[in-house]
């Protein structure tokens, strides 16, 4: 699947800009009622952290030997700026109950992109254990306080706190709590402390760029269900036409589905999910699926397939025996063939599979075709096996008795070389004779 790789990677460097100026507000900083205005729902910030995770894991960008087969959890962590404002949405990417690493998609499209982290190793944070030593450090810290629920917050990025609202002799205050130091880094506003959010970089001026950077970066997901790379597709249809199902989306919505081969070219409506046959000919085939969503983002997919005209045939078999002379003994080096009764190649010729046996007379034949075979064996020396079987299975055993050629026998009668010996004593004799 092609993707647009460069917006997610240009996503990950968002966040170091970010961090650079965190501390230097901007002239005139977005306000809270802005930010809130274009929040992200989790619903819509999972979709994207799945389509990035599947994006980066089919273009290599992730080990597909420790990734393959992982998968997102389906709520995320929120995690806040010291405002109580929703910063990112985090999503543990886990792979048979172990975590792998996580993805913060962010909270709200003023950020400008939709995914502000990927990371490849767990998250270093035991957030239970840390909410747990959180909340004792403040019942001693402040005795006969009330607190609110904690929230987890980004207060400096990257430093992660765990942040209450403490309320005592009718004041209440925003405490700060380091996840990695289990102390208190801020009491009371935390601007006074030099702490801020990274909301607070954004200026207003902005805006208009970022959202829009935002709705760009959101690419289309796209995949073709019916259909693998390098499958063999058999049709009994005339003209030839192959059934292409697939799944689409994207935040904007779907504007379009084109599916082409080499023949012709196919819309497919705009529905997330699509079927449609597209015309096709025997032989090798490329079937592309083009997506396009309202903003005008496209992705494709391309898959090459082969097309057989006629009723696909049985499952291929494997045939496993021992070749033996009429005395049992092994016969070596025999050559083994196995040719189906059903024409496969594009010539109309049967498929041919061939084996030799080794010294202890044994052979093996794998992915012959058809359950119905024609055997043949030849080997110096014996005469010709030749038999129809129809096997059961998809593995067989069939053991094969050769027999020995005649040996080649002599007329009745005299021997040649009787013969000629018997003819040279008459010689002798007539010469003495006229001696």
């Amino acid at each position: 699947m092609k993707t647009k790789f460069g917006m997610r990677a240009l996503g990950l460097l968002l966040v170091v800009a970010l961090a650079a100026a965190v501390f230097v507000p901007a002239v005139s900083a977005i306000d809270v009622e802005t930010v809130e205005k274009y929040y992200v729902s989790t619903e819509d910030s999972y979709l994207i952290a799945q389509q990035t995770f599947d994006d980066f894991l089919s273009s290599g960008a992730l080990d597909n030997e420790i990734f393959m087969g992982s998968q997102l959890s389906k709520e995320p962590m929120i995690i806040y700026d010291s405002n109580g404002l929703v910063l990112f949405h985090q999503y543990e990417i886990t792979k048979d109950g172990k975590n792998l690493g996580f993805i913060r998609a962010a909270g709200s499209k003023v950020f400008g992109s939709p995914v502000i982290t990927i990371q490849e190793t767990p998250d270093s944070i035991d957030y239970k254990d840390v909410i747990t030593k959180s909340e004792q450090l403040i019942k001693t810290t402040f005795k006969d306080a009330e607190y609110s629920e904690p929230m987890v917050v980004c207060y400096s990025y990257p430093k992660i706190g765990i942040m209450y609202e403490v309320a005592d002799k009718n004041k209440t205050d925003k405490v700060i709590i380091d996840a990695y130091g289990i102390s208190i880094v801020s009491t009371g506003d935390p601007a006074d402390s030099g702490i801020g959010s990274m909301y607070d970089a954004i200026d207003n001026d902005q805006l208009e760029e970022k959202i829009n950077s935002w709705n760009r970066a959101v690419s289309l997901y796209l995949s073709i269900t019916s259909l693998k790379e390098g499958d063999d597709v058999w049709l009994d249809v005339v003209p030839p036409e192959v059934a292409v199902v697939g799944e689409a989306s994207s935040l904007s919505g779907v504007r379009n589905i084109t599916i082409r081969s080499g023949l012709e070219e196919v819309s497919c409506g705009n529905e997330t999910e699509f079927a449609c046959a597209i015309p096709v000919s025997a032989g090798d085939n490329t079937i592309t699926v083009i997506a396009e969503d309202n903003y005008g983002n496209t992705v494709e997919q391309t898959v090459n397939v082969t097309v057989h005209i006629g009723l696909p045939p049985p499952p291929s078999i494997t045939i496993t025996g021992r070749v033996t002379d009429t005395d049992g003994n092994p016969v070596q080096r025999a050559m083994v063939t196995f040719e189906s009764e059903i024409a496969m190649d594009k010539d109309n010729n049967p498929l041919v599979v061939t084996g030799v046996s080794g010294n202890d007379g044994t052979y093996l034949i794998e992915n012959a075709v058809g359950y119905s075979q024609n055997i043949e064996i030849q080997r110096d020396g014996y005469n010709p096996y030749q038999r129809r079987m129809v096997f059961e299975n998809l593995s067989n055993r069939l053991d094969i008795e050769l027999e020995p050629e005649p040996q080649s026998q002599q007329s009745p009668g005299f021997d040649l070389s009787l013969i000629l010996c018997s003819l040279g004593i008459v010689f002798v004799i007539l010469s003495a004779r006229r001696d």
